[in-house]
């Protein structure tokens, strides 16, 4: 049996050697930069961190007007009430607390969806129930600041906003569309 065997030897020169030094100059520069600029920046982000969280478990105002202000607190995820009528399919749960300025007694013990619609007179809202109770659009009309019962609904992920002058609900149940209108003074319920 034979062998081939191909040597390839390159000699160094001092121009290597001065390359070589240059280099570790250079990874040495970039080293002292760097680290500083690394640390400052984790120390910045390590602070936003701390002040978002904080912001988090605060009340912060979301809706307000000449008569009375609501303000909401997060609930965090690893503190949600396991007793409440979650919908079965998972998604992402966000549940407020809420409070009112003047205060509005019957909000205390509501868990409000993280969505909300607002028109010229007022706010609805939407609160999950405890189970087998659905969920409840609740209505806070400005100048009564009073909490009233707009509809209870079946527990879902329920799209909740303003079109042409109409509150609407749409969600997907049991392989059925659901669309709910709420107009003042009645409701209509289309399938």
């Amino acid at each position: 049996m034979t062998f081939s065997i191909v040597e390839n030897i390159r000699n160094h020169n001092e121009w290597d050697s001065v390359k070589g030094i240059f280099i570790g100059i250079f990874k040495f520069l970039i080293l002292i930069i760097l680290i500083p600029i690394l640390l400052i920046s984790g120390l910045i982000g390590f602070f936003k961190k701390e002040k978002e969280i904080a912001k988090v478990n605060e009340w912060t105002g979301f809706y307000s007007n000449e008569n009375f202000k609501l303000n909401r607190i997060f609930i965090d995820e690893n503190e949600l009430p396991e007793f409440l009528d979650y919908p079965e399919e998972c998604n992402d749960i966000y549940l407020f607390k809420v409070k009112s300025e003047p205060k509005i007694s019957e909000l205390e013990d509501k868990f409000i969806d993280y969505q909300f619609v607002t028109d010229e007179n007022g706010i609805y809202l939407m609160s999950f129930n405890p189970e087998n109770e659905g969920m409840t659009i609740w209505y806070i009309d400005n100048q009564k600041q009073k909490l009233e019962k707009v509809k209870d609904i079946q527990s879902s992920w329920w799209n909740f906003g303003k079109r042409e002058g109409k509150i609407i609900l749409e969600t997907t149940l049991n392989r059925k569309d659901i669309k709910l209108e709420i107009k003042k003074g009645y409701n209509k319920e289309l399938c």
